[in-house]
């Protein structure tokens, strides 16, 4: 597997979390995802997707969605613009099960995140998934570096507590940005780095996806998935591991 010019020089600063007894996993069930992690998401974890605009990331998250909101509830914050709840609908979701928020402003999805879904988790032991698609935008109206860095480590810090609290998986999307060398790299650099546990990339190729996991705290890192997203499904085309 290729990897990203950017992997190397954040390897070293990533803070991983080490599995313990009290963490449970929620099967995604896209199944060649979840025979290399661990079964399905683990909570107390923060997985991002990122990748280039177009490579399936809300499509995947929404096909994450579908599968768990036969059995479970979803909170699905979405920055960019309104989930169609039809599509869904239209591809086996349980809407009864998903619960939508879309949001326009930073301070709305703060509100979101600390107040609305803090709520609902209190009362509803039954949510098991949530989704912020996307955190870029979630932060792009702040200018100030340190008042946007300060925001994702406390918006990754609330969501991590929820996740380990109520034993539910945390799924946040990322876009990728030109750095000054003008290569492309993870939007938020390191300090959004530190906050996450697993990375996995999206990368296009033609009418296929390459999925990558560039970062876990299980064995699954290094292993490159080729798959087929689509507006209805995730299939697997291959698998491999390339690096350990």
């Amino acid at each position: 597997m290729e990897l990203p010019s950017w992997w190397s020089s954040n390897s070293d600063e990533v803070i991983f979390n080490d599995l313990n007894l009290d963490m449970s996993v929620v099967p995604t069930q896209i199944e060649a995802l979840d025979d290399v992690i661990f079964g399905g998401l683990i909570t107390g974890c923060i997985y991002e997707v990122v990748g280039e605009a177009g490579t399936g990331k809300t499509n995947f998250c929404l096909e994450v969605v579908k599968n768990i909101s036969k059995t479970h509830k979803c909170y699905y914050l979405n920055t960019l613009k309104p989930v169609s709840q039809s599509r869904l609908a239209s591809i086996g979701a349980n809407l009864s099960n998903i619960i939508f928020r879309y949001s326009t402003t930073f301070e709305q999805s703060k509100l979101y995140i600390y107040e609305d879904l803090g709520s609902l988790l209190n009362i509803n032991d039954d949510i098991k998934l949530i989704v912020v698609d996307n955190i870029y935008s979630f932060v792009a109206e702040l200018d100030d570096p340190y008042q946007k860095s300060s925001a994702i480590r406390a918006i990754a810090m609330v969501l991590k507590l929820y996740s380990d609290k109520y034993k539910v998986a945390v799924i946040i999307v990322n876009n990728v940005v030109a750095d000054m060398q003008g290569k492309t790299v993870p939007g938020l650099g390191v300090n959004w780095a530190n906050c996450i546990n697993y990375r996995l990339l999206l990368e296009k190729k033609i009418n296929e996806r390459t999925l990558k996991i560039l970062q876990s705290i299980d064995s699954s890192q290094g292993t490159e998935l080729i798959l087929s997203i689509t507006n209805t499904s995730v299939n697997l085309i291959s698998k491999s591991f390339s690096f350990t």
